[in-house]
């Protein structure tokens, strides 16, 4: 397994966001926001360039949170895949766009996928979608895997038990491991999303290692908790690389 760390950036200075991560894979999240991406896309080559000469590793590529089924996808998802070219990424991450209606689903699948299946074979880059369970997303896991897309498995959006599931029949086609977990705080009872994974996300390292899986793992930790992903991904990679 390969551990990297992932870092949202925004182009106000990107020292700000990327200072210190010389030759640590990272997964680099450009802003989610399309309407901020659109007024930055002119400058991905200058984030490139300061990629470059800093020795930042960019293991892979967060795109903005576009629609995959819009007719403009392509618009905005082709300068995003060649940056990631340029940068070296082995992937690019999809999030599937929420609120669509049942009905209407098979016709928006179909053009997402054939969008999809266009981006992709313009890159060796493998386009990826992450998962999310809500029946609305426009892939839930089981649609990713009836279609035979590139997961990203992100171990906070579904149960330990479902995603030991996912990993042992989709493991082949898994190619990132989203790590960290949700929790109850024991002081307030608030759910808490996207923390450091201490249990359950150890436990399905630990399921993954034995189907010998290949894969990346990327922590992904809300801000407060970024002064644990340095060390976490040491521990982690001790354990399990």
């Amino acid at each position: 397994m390969k551990f990297s760390i992932r870092r949202p950036v925004h182009f106000d200075d990107f020292s700000k966001w990327l200072s210190g991560l010389e030759n640590i894979p990272i997964e680099l999240a450009l802003p989610h926001d399309m309407q901020e991406f659109w007024s930055i896309v002119g400058r991905l080559n200058e984030l490139k360039e300061y990629v470059r000469g800093n020795n930042i590793v960019v293991n892979s590529v967060h795109a903005p949170h576009g629609r995959l089924s819009a007719n403009a996808f392509l618009s905005w998802a082709l300068p995003v895949i060649r940056f990631s070219f340029r940068v070296n990424a082995h992937f690019l991450v999809f999030h599937p766009e929420n609120h669509i209606a049942k009905a209407r689903k098979p016709d928006f699948q179909a053009n997402a996928l054939s969008y999809i299946k266009t981006l992709q074979g313009k890159t060796p880059v493998t386009v990826a979608i992450e998962t999310f369970t809500s029946s609305s997303r426009l892939f839930t896991p089981e649609e990713l895997m009836q279609y035979k897309l590139p997961m990203v498995l992100d171990t906070s959006s579904v149960t330990e038990q479902y995603a030991i599931e996912l990993i042992r029949q989709y493991s082949d086609n898994i190619v990132d491991i989203r790590l960290s977990e949700g929790r109850t705080d024991p002081g307030s009872g608030k759910a808490l999303q996207s923390v450091p994974s201490e249990g359950s996300g150890i436990s399905l390292l630990e399921v993954a290692k034995d189907m010998h899986w290949k894969g990346s793992v990327t922590l992904e930790y809300l801000p407060e908790n970024y002064d644990r992903l340095m060390p976490d991904r040491e521990r982690l990679k001790n354990i399990f690389g």
